[in-house]
């Protein structure tokens, strides 16, 4: 006897339809963005107000090349983002005042102002821009005192609410500004960025962690490192082997083995750029020790004047960086 088969059954396709940002769902908002699978519904008086971009935009017959438009069954018009949810979310918080009035007072994080620059570039709004670049400038100057004054402060960037200028979590670095920098066009923020970035971070990290995405970035940090560490610790190689010490030292003897014991500490460790060179204290009598900071000083002056060099980028008078104004 033949067995019975069971009915076929019909397969359907699961379909996700898009959740709602209940924060960002104002009811009387007259278009819906899309990003990923979240909808966010606004107003389009105010997008046009705040970017240039959404103005065209909404003011031309058919979207744009970036975005799709359809209608919801009754609703307004859905405009289809190809930026990350968590972006978008983040920018219009900022746009439409509906952040936390407490986290307004602080610096952003890392990941949120990595959103506020994708978002004010592409769209072309200034302030989420300006405000996100003047923090950058300010952590990251392209002046060699004012960075130094950076470096000898430390409060601009730290992993908490007292941080003036970037707030980064235990969970972030600053690698991850490394990849938005570089395509947002901020070229005179990179190499201070990736100075710093060689002061906070491990050769393990700088190896193993997923950010910059981009290798070539990653490549230039580590050899970055490498030439920064070896001239060092070259010039102060350079230093003792002249006998720098001089008719003036009344004790060169044990300054020379003092001097000697300084080149191990700073031999791959330090860096030539930073506030640690005043305060370096050797051992040395003073004469010597004021020759050696005075050698340091020249170092450290010329690494920054070779600094993108280093980094593999164009001289300071050529880095350009991207304006919307």
């Amino acid at each position: 006897m033949e067995s019975e088969r069971p009915d076929k059954r019909q397969r359907t396709e699961e379909v996700e339809y898009p959740a709602q940002c209940s924060d960002i769902w104002f009811d009387d908002g007259n278009v819906i963005l899309q990003a990923e699978n979240i909808q966010f519904r606004v107003h389009r008086g105010l997008l046009a107000r705040h970017s240039s971009v959404f103005k065209d935009m909404f003011s031309m017959p058919q979207a744009t090349a970036s975005t799709e438009e359809s209608h919801a069954p009754g609703g307004p018009p859905i405009v289809y983002l190809s930026d990350a949810a968590s972006d978008v979310q983040y920018a219009l918080a900022k746009l439409f005042n509906l952040a936390d009035p407490e986290d307004e007072k602080k610096a952003p994080t890392i990941s949120q102002l990595v959103s506020a620059l994708r978002i004010g570039h592409k769209y072309l709004i200034p302030r989420l821009w300006n405000d996100s670049v003047s923090r950058l400038r300010c952590a990251f100057p392209s002046n060699q005192v004012a960075f130094r004054e950076c470096l000898y402060k430390r409060d601009d960037i730290t992993r908490d609410n007292t941080a003036t200028a970037i707030r980064v979590l235990p969970s972030e670095t600053l690698l991850e500004l490394v990849d938005t920098v570089a395509e947002v066009g901020l070229q005179t923020v990179l190499p201070p960025l990736y100075y710093r970035i060689l002061l906070r971070e491990s050769l393990n990290t700088l190896i193993d962690n997923p950010y910059p995405r981009d290798n070539r970035a990653r490549a230039y940090l580590l050899g970055g490192r490498a030439e920064l560490l070896c001239s060092l610790s070259h010039s102060v190689a350079q230093w003792l082997k002249l006998n720098a010490h001089g008719v003036v030292c009344t004790t060169p003897a044990e300054c020379r083995k003092a001097g000697y014991v300084a080149y191990a500490d700073i031999a791959n460790i330090r860096f030539p750029i930073g506030p640690w060179i005043n305060g370096l204290q050797t051992g040395m009598c003073a004469h010597c020790n004021e020759q050696l900071q005075s050698t340091l000083s020249v170092v450290e002056g010329m690494s920054w004047v070779d600094l993108p060099r280093v980094f593999r980028l164009p001289a300071w008078k050529d880095l350009k960086d991207f304006d919307i104004s």
